[in-house]
């Protein structure tokens, strides 16, 4: 037995341990053999082997050593051996002579024939448009090809709830503000009105801002928030706050919400109608229009959301838009000095001249004050509602007409493209992020400053630069003319780099170098430094170098007066174990340095402690609620693969009423359900209820809640999920799949033994994490009971059938060998046999492994379907001998065995009787070697062809072109290679010219083909016709009403009962 740890990426190691005998041996990378390497310089190792190839030629080998004894010893007179060989020499040579000729018995041939059946149902999969889903373009995916069979036999179902079972589309259906309830319609009696389409919705064309696809019935909720409920206008201002969404405004009023999780999206979206709509957001800042009036609130703090916490606050204080401190008098300044200020802003015509007044830009006793107002890009320059793009716009009209220096200044990210069009960007500081000052030239906090910056700084930076320039021009000129005026008497004839291995090295090097301590020079026994102005010269009497485990350098030095010193530098770890005591002082100080700001240990658990300890006393406003809908036939889909005695557990994250709900909704509790188990509790000692696993009449279900088991089903975090699947698997012995569609469900996936991803709402990490993808729940109906049955279908028939195959061709020679002394010689030619590898895939020989190709009986196989698609779907019972393994167990293999041993002993002893003595119809002898072994590979060929035929209950055209054109094809090539051209042109290689047509043209040897293919195929008829009879299977019955009448017929006697359900 062996144990070991599960698959991993990690090639460089592994875990294990194998039990042999009670004793146990520990299992290393050193001791396992990866695919595709080779194994050498080893004298022996431990392996399997199939003992059935190993038994016979055990016993040919034997056969071969008593033959030589007792028959051969008689042909050495004219015979001689060579020197040394003896009977058991000759028994040896025969062992491994017939491990090549019984290889057959588990060709290679079969793992190529099982890929491309397991491609060709990948295909059928991929194909299948009744599992296409055209809102979303998405087809069913395929991503292995080594799970289609076990899709076959699932007996558990693990399924996420958001996502997967409902559409993840939220709405916002009702809320509770103040002690009242919103959503629902009364009439005049009090009695509650169903909503349907027709029903009035509320008209939100006040809101421009509002959004069209926003629905909701209940009048009173917008009369409430207009006539200035203050509780319900602080409970749509929550929304509105309180999130983590992100806005898009591409064109002005089209907002876009970009939602981490829908529910967030739905509230976010439901504020906007009522009037508190979210505009934007800076780290440090929300912008909210409050009905009609924008407003600015000041991040203080956030609350992030966790699964522990299951909630998220947020501390935030309004921001009123007050002009800063001395923009009129700024303004006023600038004016006076003759620079033309333009104000730019997205504000409507009113607000900006209001801000003009303001600012002292309009004034009263100005003459005139001309409007120009436009409503598309033909107007004038566009100084309100113009938008980013615009601003920017703006200031290159004014670039290339005025030809003058301009500046813009901004403190936002639509400020952006504006700063930087303009040749002098100026960014503020302010409450919208860093985005402006990143991108600007200068940067400041107030506006008032500009006219510093111009007046003060920017006059003198010009004057000074202005002056240097004269200044330096004057003086490079003049000391250059003197070196070219030198030049002429000197013949014409003409700083301090440091070169460091590591960039700290030389950092340091250079900081002691500007603060006076310069590095000069060194040689391999000193190092010449100045300090301070002071040049010194520093023997060097050792260096201790810097190596990855010392983590530090050394060097001595001999200073001054023969004083040796000690020069260490290293990481501090390293440094503090090797201080004096006296700097324990010093070392306490320092270390507070390093770990100042950088200390990240136990900072979640301070989070989550100051979090709880501002989380209190909170003032309840009101409730929402979301409705999301559940996914076509979801309700359906559950209903049948519960039929097919398919367990299925929803693992949500939800509370326990949700999921009893979603239960209901799915058919997976119903009312006529005798009892429901509910396991709750707040701790693992809270609460111990063992539910027997006992056979049951009725139906049952299990509602377990999250804090109850080490199993959690709801309230269940993504690891719980993988470790319910665990828990199933290790204990059930059960084939397992896990469905998701969201990056919480990717472990789930994974640790199940198949994993479905839906392509929904959240990305595509569970797609990517899985085997197989759509875009609906409703599909794994189809997957499972469609497509999974006749994959599992198709390849069990094909390993019986190719097993039979394979075992009676192998049979056949090892009963030949009795009759040949044992020599290893074959029953059939060579050609022959290649011949009947090609239209049979049998084994290769000749060499011509990769050329030798599956033909009949794997494209037959790919087309096997016992029922079409709608019985299967129609009736789930079909699923169940897949889950039993039923097809190909250990029963069906011995079983195929013992067929295969039969017709071994027709094919080869009554054609070996029929040829014994017999003559032609002219009276000459056709007892030879190559017309026994053509008649007796001809019947193998014609009864493996009649079993192919009796396993086919779905005809097709590629069924009848391979099996009948594989048959033809036989013949065909063997008429040629016993022809007189062959003959002509190859005489040493075909020398049994006519061998064909001189056996093949009596009637005795077609009388014993139909003879032993009547044998062979009467056993299998007859079982088979009993089997139906007597103890007709579910899948004996449906095809048989499918032809005799087109209604559903009811379910038949011993059909089993619907499963029990879990609802996680």
């Amino acid at each position: 037995e062996v144990h070991c740890e599960p698959p991993n990426n990690r090639l460089d190691k592994f875990k294990g341990a194998l039990t042999v005998e009670g004793q146990t041996y520990a299992l290393d990378n050193d001791k396992v053999l990866l695919r595709g390497c080779t194994l050498r310089n080893t004298e022996w190792c431990f392996g399997l082997i199939f003992g059935f190839l190993a038994g016979m030629c055990s016993i040919l080998a034997v056969g071969n050593a008593i033959w030589e004894v007792r028959e051969g010893s008689v042909f050495t007179g004219f015979l001689p051996r060579p020197p040394g060989v003896n009977a058991g020499f000759s028994a040896f040579l025969s062992f491994w002579s017939y491990v090549i000729i019984l290889n057959t018995v588990v060709p290679i041939s079969l793992y190529v024939s099982v890929e491309i059946i397991r491609l060709g149902n990948s295909f059928y999969i991929d194909w299948d448009r009744k599992m296409y889903y055209p809102k979303n373009d998405t087809p069913a995916q395929a991503r292995t090809t080594t799970l289609n069979e076990e899709l076959g036999q699932i007996k558990y179902i693990f399924s996420d709830k958001t996502g997967t079972l409902t559409q993840n589309v939220m709405t916002f259906n009702k809320c509770s503000i103040n002690g009242k309830s919103y959503g629902e319609l009364f009439d005049f009696s009090g009695q509650r009105v169903e909503i349907t389409d027709k029903t009035q919705k509320v008209d939100f064309t006040w809101n421009h801002l509002a959004d069209p696809k926003f629905v909701f019935h209940d009048h009173s909720l917008v009369e409430v928030v207009r006539e200035g409920d203050p509780v319900a206008q602080a409970f749509f201002r929550l929304l509105a706050l309180c999130h983590t969404v992100m806005p898009e405004e591409k064109i002005e009023g089209q907002l876009y919400y970009q939602a981490q999780s829908p529910d967030e999206g739905a509230l976010v979206t439901a504020a906007r109608n009522f009037g508190f709509v979210f505009r934007s957001r800076t780290p440090e800042s929300i912008r909210i229009m409050e009905m009609g009036r924008e407003v600015t609130y000041e991040l203080l703090a956030v609350l992030d959301f966790n699964n522990v916490r299951k909630r998220m606050s947020v501390i935030a204080s309004a921001v009123e838009d007050k002009l800063q401190d001395g923009v009129p008098q700024t303004i006023e300044q600038l004016a006076k000095a003759d620079i033309k200020i333009w104000v730019l802003t997205g504000d409507k015509q009113e607000t900006a001249e209001n801000i003009g007044y303001s600012c002292n830009m309009l004034r009263e006793e100005m003459k005139d004050i001309f409007v120009v107002s436009a409503n598309t890009a033909e107007g004038t320059v566009i100084c309100c509602r113009v938008t980013p793009l615009q601003k920017a716009q703006v200031v290159e009209l004014v670039k290339r007409y005025k030809q003058a220096v301009t500046l813009a200044i901004g403190d936002g990210a639509n400020d952006v493209s504006m700063i930087k069009a303009a040749h002098i960007g100026v960014g503020i500081s302010g409450q919208e992020g860093m985005q402006a000052v990143l991108s600007s030239d200068y940067s400041f906090a107030q506006f008032r400053y500009l006219q510093r910056l111009l007046l003060v700084h920017g006059r003198w930076s010009y004057l000074r630069m202005c002056k240097f320039l004269r200044y330096f021009f004057y003086k490079n000129f003049t000391f250059t003319f003197v070196h070219f005026w030198y030049a002429f008497f000197c013949g014409f004839s003409a700083q301090l780099y440091y070169q460091a291995q590591s960039p700290d090295e030389g950092a340091l090097v250079t900081a002691a170098r500007n603060f006076g301590f310069v590095f000069r020079s060194r040689t391999p026994e000193s190092i010449r430094i100045m300090e301070m102005g002071r040049e010194l010269t520093y023997e060097l009497l050792a260096v201790l170098d810097f190596n990855n485990v010392r983590k530090r350098m050394s060097v001595i030095a001999c200073v001054a007066e023969g004083k040796l010193t000690l020069f260490c530098k290293g990481a501090d770890t390293i440094i503090y174990e090797r201080l004096h005591p006296a700097c324990a002082k010093l070392k306490s100080t320092t270390t507070n340095h390093l770990n100042a700001n950088i200390s990240m240990d136990g900072k979640e658990e301070r989070l989550d402690e100051l979090y709880e300890e501002i989380e209190k006393d909170l003032m309840l406003l009101g409730a929402s609620a979301v409705e999301d809908k559940l996914q076509d036939g979801v309700p359906q889909t559950i209903e049948q693969l519960a039929k097919a005695d398919i367990k299925i557990w929803v693992l949500t994250g939800d509370k326990q009423e949700t999921a009893e709900n979603i239960g209901y909704s799915c058919n997976m509790l119903r009312e006529e359900m005798k009892d429901i188990f509910v396991v709750s509790a707040n701790t693992a000692e809270g609460k111990t209820r063992t539910v027997e696993d006992e056979k049951v009449n009725g139906e049952y279900a299990l509602v377990i809640n999250g804090h109850s088991l080490t199993v959690i089903c709801c309230r269940v975090t993504p690891l719980q999920k993988a470790q319910v699947v665990e828990l199933v698997k290790r204990y059930k012995q059960a084939v397992t799949l896990a469905i998701g569609d969201g990056a919480n469900d990717v472990s789930m996936i994974k640790a199940a033994h198949i994993g479905v991803g839906i392509s929904g709402q959240e990305g595509m990490q569970a797609v990517l994490s899985s085997d197989y993808s759509f875009a609906q729940f409703r599909y794994l109906q189809r997957l499972l009971l469609v497509h999974g049955r006749w994959s599992y279908l198709r390849m069990c028939k094909f390993l019986r059938y190719f097993f039979y195959k394979n075992f009676t061709f192998t049979f056949v020679h090892f009963w030949y060998a009795f009759f040949c002394g044992f020599s290893a010689q074959v029953c059939r030619s060579e050609r022959l046999n290649t011949l009947y590898d090609v239209t049979n895939t049998k084994r290769q020989t000749w060499g011509c492994e990769p050329l030798c190709r599956p033909l009949s009986s794997v494209f037959v196989c790919v087309c096997v379907q016992d029922v079409t698609d709608r019985w299967s779907a129609q009736h789930p019972q079909l699923y169940s001998p897949g889950q039993l393994n039923l097809y190909f167990s250990k029963k069906a293999f011995v079983r195929c065995m013992m067929h295969s041993c039969y017709s071994s002993l027709i094919l080869f002893f009554i054609p070996w009787a029929a040829m014994y003595d017999t003559v032609r119809d002219d009276g000459k002898d056709i007892v030879d070697y190559q017309s026994f072994a053509l008649l007796a590979q001809t019947c193998l060929l014609v009864a493996v062809t009649i079993q192919l035929c009796l396993d086919t209950h779905y005809w097709t055209a590629v069924n009848q072109f391979f099996v009948w054109g594989s048959l033809s094809a036989y013949f065909a090539i063997t008429f040629t290679l016993y022809s007189n051209g062959m003959f002509l042109i190859f005489t040493s290689t075909f020398p049994f010219i006519g061998t064909a047509r001189n056996s093949l043209n009596q009637p005795n040897v077609w009388l014993t083909i139909l003879l032993t293919s009547i044998l062979c195929a009467l056993p299998v008829v007859a079982y088979r016709f009993t089997l139906i009879q007597l103890w007709p299977t579910i899948n004996d019955k449906k095809p048989r009403r499918t032809s005799s009448r087109r209604a559903t017929p009811p379910l038949p006697h011993g059909a089993p009962d619907v499963p029990r359900t879990i609802l996680c």
